[in-house]
């Protein structure tokens, strides 16, 4: 090889190595419902970030948050997630959308529950993952590991009680018809965007773009729910 060639090859591979390196997407744990999941993505999109968005179990979910695996979470509120571990690592944006959240009953056993003192004589059926408001009413508590778990509990008599946000409820039963009823309004939750503080950088962005997209009214013209 002569000193020309392999100058030419240094040069090369001199090259290479400092080309940039392309980042890896940011890890999303995507939304617990269909409506959700399309206002999230509308976010991200209108942020113009690189995500790679992933479905987990809730409380899976909750770990990969703490440990900064995944780096934005939706859909959430403060109240929810009250953990050490994620209060020191979390941020949240402006909300974009207020869940309704009501009880579930069986059709055929549904249980009267006029204050939440009431529960203290029910078996309730709760989700992993979440954090309920009225638990320190509940009677016998069932934990399962996702929704449709638990709505099978309260459909086949396992559990006295559930509680579910209207969209979950709706796409669940388009999904797979139980025979369930709904119960009256526990508590109207504002959802925000969650946010890991290794990359507090991103928080703006998202703020910035849940404000253009509620502007827009595109949240409202998703299912014809949007911000509420």
């Amino acid at each position: 090889m002569t000193i020309k060639s392999m100058t030419l090859l240094l040069a090369a591979m001199l090259a290479l190595v400092s080309l940039p390196l392309k980042a890896e997407p940011i890890l999303v744990g995507d939304g617990e419902s269909r409506i959700l999941q399309e206002m999230f993505a509308a976010i991200l999109k209108n942020a113009d970030l690189d995500v790679s968005i992933e479905s987990f179990p809730p409380e899976r979910k909750r770990r990969l948050f703490e440990q900064g695996t995944i780096v934005i979470d939706c859909c959430a509120m403060p109240q929810w997630r009250t953990r050490p571990e994620e209060e020191r690592v979390q941020l949240w944006s402006v909300p974009f959308f207020t869940s309704h959240n009501r009880y579930i009953f069986s059709a055929e056993r549904a249980v009267s529950i006029q204050d939440p003192a009431d529960l203290a004589e029910y078996r309730v059926a709760t989700v992993l993952g979440f954090k309920y408001e009225l638990s320190p009413h509940f009677g016998e508590v069932l934990p399962v590991q996702n929704w449709d778990a638990m709505l099978q509990l309260v459909e086949k008599g396992r559990a006295d009680v559930g509680f579910i946000g209207d969209l979950v409820f709706q796409e669940r039963q388009i999904n797979q018809k139980r025979d369930l009823v709904m119960g009256p309004l526990v508590a109207k939750h504002p959802l925000s965007v969650r946010v890991h503080k290794s990359r507090a950088d991103l928080l703006p962005i998202i703020n910035r773009s849940i404000a253009e997209l509620i502007e827009k009214e595109v949240f409202l013209a998703i299912g014809g729910l949007g911000h509420q």
